[in-house]
């Protein structure tokens, strides 16, 4: 009795076990539709070879929700198991072989922390990583795909599966198993479509913030100046190296988990660089220190991560989510200070902020297993990078506005210059022709039988028009100065000769005034430089002239030094300092500032004492600059001043010296023929539309002992040159029919090469460029109106040899 007790309690252990293996399955009313594993399975630390078995009793396993998400466990171990039982059929028939058959079942499993196997009714499916694990890889991020057999599903419909985990040591102490992803059955195909459509959006991510990155680079590019373009594309690009190693397509490149692993951390560390480096700059603030030395341990710290070996990464990344979580809080609170202060970018920023804040924190809260669910933080951020898109796109197209902006006021400054230019041109010529036919008809008379006080009167009215003439030119230097449109000549001169020339001008005036005018230059100073003389003369008058005009008694002194050079200066190249010294009225000290700007005199007073237009020394300091150097004034009311400047002036090679000297000997050569009437037997067509300066110029010519024929216009003129010869033409460029320019272009065609007739141009042109049309149109020189009586016999001895030299040249 006591034996047949035994059994039943045998058979009843066995039936009840039976019972345990096979309790509670889950039902899958539908197998050709896909079932969600995420549901409670039994859990187990340790590892057996029979716990993949299907008749093993797992009744007394623990339940464990699959997937517990990472850091939801606190179980240790190596190994553990996973198993859940499946009922294919609870509400229908069995399945006949033909319909297993036709199921074609399969399981796909998420990201599993590290290693494992898949068992399906105690048949290994596959696995990522060695098991046991000899030299054991570390994979929890690949998801796969496992063909179930009809022979894993039972005679009564029951499907096992059993998972095999193996925890790697380099993570943390917590057991390994179903972390995160997908866990599903169902048919292979339906499984398959569903992954690849599930990996879509973050292969939309990665190629829509590498398109992005470029996009933006190449906007760097064009416009290297907006600098935040070029950070925002690199973080856009590191975004979307970041969002392609988060999907499963990185395993077509390379299956090495521990590589893409680093690379995908290293990434997160270079994105937190940029990510400092952009939205900053982006409300116009500089990074300041904290901010670099976050930038700096990011460096390291992915230095750090790119070494061999996933366990540094691991104890960095804590670390990277505290400081990330620093730097947000941190730039949250920049931005909304930025919105209250009325940025015009801030509101939307504020607005990506908020929700890329939130990714982050759900990020957070995933990896540390508070929250289990799926990942925001890829699509947070593409939310707030394209907020900040948004905003670069609006400031550039805010900077294009202004630039559009800059470039119509440039447009309409330079057409107001053009016009200015044009109306300087048109006033300088309509004065300076009346002003020809008044000063060469004084010159006319002075040169008759006049009385002592008529040639008193013609000297004085002689004078003021010199002195009218020098105030358009003042005005007009300083127009064309202000314009850009002064370039200084380089030719070799006589530095002596120039100096020389100052002083003597002014030596009447001082001998007047009872001053003395004293030039002072010591004897290393070379005689011979390469620059431009005329406006090195132009400034030497404009202070000596000063210097004469406010002293009533004492010295003028004009002097010279040579400024010592140091080793980087160019040694073909010498610096002079030149010093105007008086012991005039000087200058009181709050006046020195505005000394140098265009139109303002000491006091008002002393233009009425001294006339002036205020514009010598401004023309002075622009031209000064132009010659690389600087101004200086020093003044002590009553006592006198002082006006300096330093000059940059090139050394003359020995050709440009033998040439200086060999062009100063024929001027003498042919000046020393005495008389005006050098040229005598010389025939000269003056071409001239004024009927006043026509007759004047006329009578300056034939006073010269030449032979004038005149024209009224250019047409006139090359009739005229057609039915005769002549020596020399004065051409005027601004007159009716036919202007100087296309006249001189019709002589030039009709004449041959061995015959040049010289063609000067007489105009009252006197702007930038005038001079170099004239050229261009095949004149051979320049003379401006009005001219004085030598600048016309230069020119005359220029192209027309004197009488003595002619009958010995013939």
């Amino acid at each position: 009795m006591r034996g047949e007790c035994s059994t039943l309690v045998v058979l009843a252990g066995l039936i009840l076990s039976a019972q345990g293996v096979l309790a509670a399955p889950l039902g899958v009313q539908n197998p050709s539709e896909v079932q969600d594993l995420a549901v409670t399975w039994k859990f187990r630390p340790g590892d057996e070879p029979v716990w993949a078995a299907p008749s093993f009793d797992a009744s007394a396993w623990q339940d464990l929700r699959i997937p517990t998400g990472f850091g939801r466990d606190d179980v240790t171990s190596s190994m553990a198991w996973y198993r859940l039982s499946l009922d294919l059929s609870p509400d229908a028939p069995p399945l006949s072989v033909e319909q297993r058959a036709d199921l074609r079942l399969a399981v796909a499993i998420g990201k599993v922390d590290s290693a494992y196997e898949i068992y399906a009714g105690g048949l290994l499916l596959g696995g990522v990583g060695d098991l046991p694990p000899q030299v054991p890889s570390m994979d929890y991020d690949r998801q796969a795909i496992y063909p179930v057999p009809a022979a894993a599903i039972g005679d009564d419909d029951r499907l096992v599966l059993a998972l095999r985990v193996w925890k790697a040591p380099q993570t943390r102490s917590t057991v390994g198993g179903p972390h995160e992803g997908a866990f599903r059955l169902g048919p292979i195909e339906e499984l398959t479509r569903r992954a690849l459509v599930s990996e879509m959006p973050s292969l939309f991510l990665a190629g829509w913030f590498l398109i992005l990155g470029i996009l933006h680079i190449a906007f760097y590019r064009r416009r290297p100046a907006l600098r935040t373009y070029l950070w925002f594309g690199l973080l856009c690009t590191s975004f979307g190296i970041y969002a392609f190693l988060k999907t499963q397509w990185k395993y077509l490149l390379t299956d090495h988990f521990l590589m893409l692993k680093e690379l995908e951390h290293v990434d997160l560390y270079v994105g937190l660089f940029l990510f400092i480096q952009v939205v900053w700059p982006l409300f116009g603030l500089s990074i300041n220190r904290p901010l670099r030395v976050i930038q700096g341990a990011a460096v390291v710290a992915g230095l750090i991560v790119a070494l061999p070996g996933l366990k540094p990464n691991l104890v960095l990344l804590p670390f990277w989510q505290l400081t990330l979580l620093c730097v947000v809080l941190g730039f949250l609170y920049m931005v909304f200070r930025q919105l209250r202060l009325g940025h015009p970018e801030a509101r939307i920023v504020a607005l990506g902020s908020i929700v890329v804040t939130f990714g982050i924190l759900h990020e957070v809260g995933v990896d540390r297993g508070f929250y289990l669910g799926p990942r925001l933080a890829d699509f947070c951020f593409a939310f707030f990078v394209a907020c900040l898109a948004f905003s670069l796109a609006s400031q550039f197209a805010r900077i294009f506005s202004e630039i559009e902006a800059l470039r119509l006021s440039e447009r309409a400054a330079e057409q107001a210059n053009l016009a200015k230019s044009e109306f300087l041109a048109n006033m300088s010529h309509e004065i300076r022709t009346p002003m020809t036919g008044i000063l060469s008809t004084l010159d006319l008379m002075l040169e008759a039988d006049l009385s002592p006080t008529s040639q008193e009167y013609g000297r004085i009215i002689r004078s003021s028009g010199r002195s009218l003439l020098g105030i358009i030119d003042g005005i007009l230097d300083f127009s064309r100065i202000e314009s850009g449109q002064v370039e200084l000549e380089a030719v070799p001169f006589d530095l002596m000769e120039t100096l020389t020339g100052v002083i003597e001008l002014f030596a009447a005036s001082a001998e007047r005034k009872g001053l003395e005018l004293h030039l002072e230059v010591p004897e290393d100073v070379p005689s011979s430089l390469v620059g431009d003389p005329l406006r090195l003369r132009q400034v030497l008058l404009n202070l000596v002239g000063n210097g004469v005009k406010f002293t009533q008694q004492g010295t003028v002194t004009l002097g010279l030094a040579v400024v010592r050079r140091d080793d980087s200066e160019d040694p073909s190249s010498l610096r002079l300092r030149f010093t105007v010294r008086d012991t005039g009225v000087g200058i009181a000290p709050e006046t020195l500032d505005r000394m140098f700007m265009p139109f303002t005199q000491a006091d008002t007073s002393t233009t009425r004492r001294h006339g002036g237009t205020g514009l010598g020394l401004a023309i002075s300091r622009r031209l000064v600059e132009l010659m690389g150097g600087t101004f200086e004034l020093e003044s002590t009311p009553g006592v006198g001043s002082v006006f300096s400047f330093h000059a940059r002036f090139d050394l003359p090679s020995q050709e440009e010296v033998v040439s200086l000297e060999a062009r100063a000997s024929p001027s003498e050569a042919s000046r020393s023929v005495a008389g005006k009437h050098r040229w005598t037997g010389y025939r000269v067509l003056l071409v001239e539309d004024n009927e006043v300066n026509r007759l004047v110029v006329a009578e300056q010519l034939k006073s010269r002992g030449l032979d004038v024929v005149t024209a009224r216009h250019g047409l006139e003129a090359v009739e005229t040159l057609a039915r005769g010869t002549f020596d020399l033409v004065l051409m005027d460029c601004q007159m009716p029919e036919l202007d100087g320019y296309g006249a001189t272009r019709r002589i030039r065609q009709s004449e041959s090469a061995s015959q040049h007739l010289p063609v000067v141009a007489l105009t009252a042109s006197a702007m930038v460029g005038d001079r170099e049309r004239c050229l261009e149109a095949g004149m051979d020189d320049y003379l401006s109106k009005p001219f004085t009586e030598s600048e016309l016999e230069t020119v005359l001895d220029r192209w027309l040899a004197p009488a003595s030299r002619r009958d010995e040249i013939s």
